[in-house]
Order: structure tokens, then sequence, then C-alpha cells
């Protein structure tokens, strides 16, 4: 969760699952599309999509294949990944809760803003390569484009209007994008988007489970 999952691991996974794991379409290897950097973050794919993706991850991981030590950083055998909820990067946004005002560290200047996100009026209008920005250190942990960049699905479902029943076809999505304006950014940059929805502006991040 460090960063936003980059096209190059997704190509790698989406390879990797392609020659050992059946299915009935093959994953993609190459969704984006801004293609300049391989470390650029993945974008212009579903949340169908990226929840088959993060289930042919889970089976290789499963398998104990070996090349997944290589991709993702501290992987071992058997590890669980999945999207983060709403509540689970806010926390992390807020360092641990301890944020409780809707103010960020940095939203009151526009030169520190820059330097940790890409936003509309840095970006040229388009992706930039993960953790090229200064991070937010939570808990003595650095991540980086916490805000900017691209946005994120979350597996968090959305509830209709009158909040007692699910909004059925729809997922939040959460942070900003690098055609974000910098007054936007903040605490609350969360939306319902459909679950087919293919966007330039749209990745993902990973969470691992902890393990027992």
């Amino acid at each position: 969760m460090a960063t936003h999952t980059t096209q190059d691991i997704w190509y790698d996974i989406a390879t990797l699952a392609n020659e050992n794991l059946k299915f009935q379409k093959p994953i993609n290897p190459k969704p984006s599309f801004f293609t300049h950097h391989p470390y650029a973050p993945v974008e212009q794919v579903t949340y169908l999509e990226v929840r088959e993706w993060i289930d042919a991850l889970n089976k290789l991981s499963a398998q104990g294949q070996p090349e997944l030590t290589n991709l993702i950083d501290g992987h071992k055998n058997g590890d669980i990944y999945r999207l983060p909820s709403v509540n689970e990067f806010e926390y992390v946004l807020r360092n641990q809760g301890l944020v409780t005002t809707e103010n960020l560290p940095f939203k009151d200047d526009s030169t520190t803003i820059d330097a940790h996100t890409w936003n509309i009026n840095n970006s040229g209008g388009r992706t930039h390569m993960v953790a090229d920005k200064m991070p937010i250190i939570v808990n003595g942990k650095k991540f980086f484009d916490l805000f900017g960049n691209v946005r994120h699905f979350t597996d968090t479902q959305v509830l209709a209007e009158n909040a007692n029943r699910v909004l059925k076809g729809y997922v939040a999505a959460q942070g900003t994008s690098f055609a974000s304006l910098s007054e936007k950014i903040g605490f609350s940059s969360v939306d319902a988007v459909p679950v087919n929805i293919r966007s330039r502006h749209i990745g993902f991040r990973l969470v691992r489970n902890i393990r027992e």
C-alpha cells in the first residue's frame, strides 16, 4: 500500500496468471492509457478487472510461485492480498487517527502541495512514476502518492441516498488524480463509481492481510 500498483507489476502478474492459471478470458497485461513509464500506476482498469487480477495474484501466492518474491516487497508464499476499505485508507491518511481536522499537513502551502502530489498544476496532464514525490510518514513508514497521480478503487460498497440498501454496481473510489485541482485535495475525496468504469484517473493499491 506504500504506492499505487504499477504497470510493470500488473504486467508481470497478468503474464504469470495467463501462463499458469486457466481463464476463459486472459487478463490484459497492458491495459493502461498512459504508457510512458513502467513504474507509472496502472490505470484504465475496471474494478471487476482489478478483483480478477487480485484473485489471480492470491492463487499464484497459494501455489508458491517463486517470482512473486521478486515482484512484491516482503512477499511470502501464501500471502493474501486485497483492496483497502475507505476507512482503512482514511486511517492511514489521518496518521492512525491522530489528525482530527479536515486540514492536511501541507494544505495551506501550494509549494508543499506540489512537493507531495501530482495535480493539475504540475502533472502536465498525465500520470508519473510512483514514489517520485515526497512521502507522508505514518508510524515511521513512508506512503507515496496518497493524494494525486491516480485515484484508487476501494472494496467499500456504496449506500443509496436513503442509506438503507447497497447501491448495486457501484464501489467507492478514493483520493485525487493528476488532473485534480489542488484546492480539492483533502480527506473527503470519495465518490461512487460504476464497477465497470474504465478511467485513466483511477488505479488501485494493494493491502496484504496480516498473518496471525
